[in-house]
């Protein structure tokens, strides 16, 4: 596959299975231009994770990954690390661990000559204040709430400040406070070119916040587009046929809403 410089994302013939064969994501073709915030919809189990996985190169797979027109099978896992970071619903230690500690994870691998810069502290203090993380710093992270928890590990994970940022459900503990104040990061890193992926089961936060959706159903990426073109009541039906005891009202625009009500 020839690279797009245009393209933070390239995937071509994508498949990943278990050892039984069965499939986990099935991927002909997707890319995903730079400085898009892009959110995964779909049932449990249809391969929203298997596909960030797949990105990060944590999970075999056949095919070709480019990550900004770099192979990813050329990279080392360090070299990967720094292109692509993954975040799902991490589970918090539960033993004396302070959160400045964990924060610190997130510059692990970068070269020391960066790390000692003033734009490094300017970014350090930019995030950790950014989402409110300042006042826990001295904290046990076994003291923290799952709000709490989830602050400190976007924190760690927007610190790296990777080309691409993968969050499987990682949102899904954040009050509206925390949910607005990580979203207001991620449009000023897409500014600067960087990508998130975004599995959530809100389809009204995906809605609000991508600037693409895609969709997949039993491992299959089934198709990606805009907000409007996907969140329609036919595509939906189709991704959730078993929430057919609900009425979809869906609002039109760019960014419609959805509000459901049982038939009863």
């Amino acid at each position: 596959m020839k690279a797009d410089s245009s393209q933070c994302i390239e995937i071509l013939r994508l498949q990943s299975r278990t050892p039984t064969s069965k499939i986990l994501v099935s991927c002909p073709s997707l890319r995903i231009s730079a400085g898009k915030i892009v959110g995964i919809l779909g049932t449990n189990g249809a391969g929203k994770t298997s596909l960030l996985k797949c990105l990060q190169g944590l999970i075999r797979y056949e095919g070709e990954i480019r990550i900004c027109g770099q192979s990813l099978e050329s990279l080392s896992p360090l070299e990967r690390s720094l292109k692509v970071t993954y975040l799902g619903r991490d589970l918090k230690p539960e033993f004396p661990f302070e959160v400045s500690a964990v924060l610190d994870q997130g510059f692990f691998g970068l070269d020391k000559t960066i790390l000692n810069t003033s734009e490094t502290e300017t970014h350090w203090n930019h995030v950790v204040n950014q989402l409110k993380v300042n006042n826990l710093l001295h904290r046990d992270v076994s003291t923290l709430s799952a709000g709490e928890w989830g602050r400190v590990t976007l924190a760690r994970t927007f610190l790296r400040k990777a080309r691409v940022t993968c969050l499987d459900e990682a949102l899904s503990a954040l009050d509206l406070d925390g949910l607005g104040r990580a979203l207001e990061l991620m449009l000023e890193y897409r500014k600067q070119g960087s990508n998130f992926l975004i599995v959530s089961h809100d389809w009204n936060l995906l809605a609000e916040c991508a600037d693409e959706i895609i969709a997949m159903k039993d491992g299959c990426v089934l198709t990606q587009g805009l907000p409007s073109d996907i969140l329609t009541e036919k595509i939906l039906r189709e991704l959730f046929p078993d929430e057919l005891n609900l009425r979809f009202n869906l609002s039109s625009g760019p960014n419609p809403r959805i509000q459901f009500k049982n038939k009863l």
